[in-house]
């Protein structure tokens, strides 16, 4: 997320500040969130969210209409009542492979299959085989063309994975 996000903190200060939301009236506090509402700004909705715990469900609508992936997540992060079946929706059609695994592996393990069948249809073998390495699957058959005409090193992951001998000796070819 790195310095992208530190320049979006720093907005997320200069609103804070300029507003004057640090012991604020109830009525400075609204005008602020109906701004950010008004602007569609996903990432003053993600941090008035985070800092006050206030209307999610209003900061959320911001966050999926201005379809932000990354904003998205971490508000699925923060808010243990955040709608993850919006949130997983446009993280995949973002296709953001690394908001896609991180989403499952912390937040939605049970899509992992959903993940693994997108990973596939978009020939993204590096995020299958990390999923694979997190989620076994019990019948890889369908797959294993398809990793076999990928790179060594994915095949090597494949041989370690299944201990299949053909795949093994492929694999040290």
């Amino acid at each position: 997320m790195g310095t992208k996000f530190f320049s979006d903190y720093e907005r997320w200060v200069h609103f804070f500040e300029d507003h004057q939301l640090l012991n604020c009236t109830p009525k400075q506090l609204e005008a602020a969130q109906a701004l950010i509402i008004q602007e569609q700004d996903p990432v003053l909705a993600y941090f008035f969210y985070d800092y006050f715990q206030l209307h999610a469900p209003k900061m959320q609508k911001v966050i999926l209409q201005s379809r932000n992936a990354k904003y998205a997540f971490l508000f699925a992060l923060k808010n243990k009542n955040a709608d993850l079946a919006s949130i997983q929706s446009l993280l995949f059609q973002s296709q953001s492979y690394h908001l896609i695994f991180r989403f499952v592996t912390e937040l939605q393990p049970q899509s992992h299959l959903q993940a693994f069948k997108f990973a596939y249809q978009k020939r993204q073998i590096k995020l299958f085989m990390q999923l694979l390495k997190r989620f076994p699957l019990k019948n890889l058959s369908p797959y294993t063309p398809w990793i076999l005409q990928q790179k060594n090193n994915y095949i090597c992951d494949l041989a370690i994975y299944t201990q299949n001998p053909k795949i093994i000796q492929q694999a040290t070819r």
